[in-house]
């Protein structure tokens, strides 16, 4: 499959997708950090749900267009973030 990058805007419901990089420090704060599997849980829409270190929260899609991410290449073994409700 390969890699593909994307941003967290850009997941489709029930995908999940490893952190790479964002562009504003606050987004780093909540847990998007490189390394971090990010899901994303409700459908359309705006604001969209996202689980990540098992919590979920709720952003605009402006703001998920800011925090990359990518998808593919056994990044499902990392998908061990999000537990619990999510």
């Amino acid at each position: 499959m390969g890699i593909i990058k994307l941003t967290v805007a850009d997941l489709a419901i029930g995908q999940s997708a490893v952190v790479t990089g964002c562009s504003c420090a606050k987004f780093m704060v909540m847990g998007f950090v490189p390394g971090k599997t990010v899901t994303r849980l409700s459908p359309g829409g705006d604001p969209i749900r996202v689980c990540i270190l098992d919590y979920v929260l709720a952003m605009r899609k402006s703001e998920a267009r800011q925090i990359q991410c990518v998808i593919g290449d056994g990044n499902d073994r990392l998908a061990s973030d999000c537990r619990g409700d999510c």
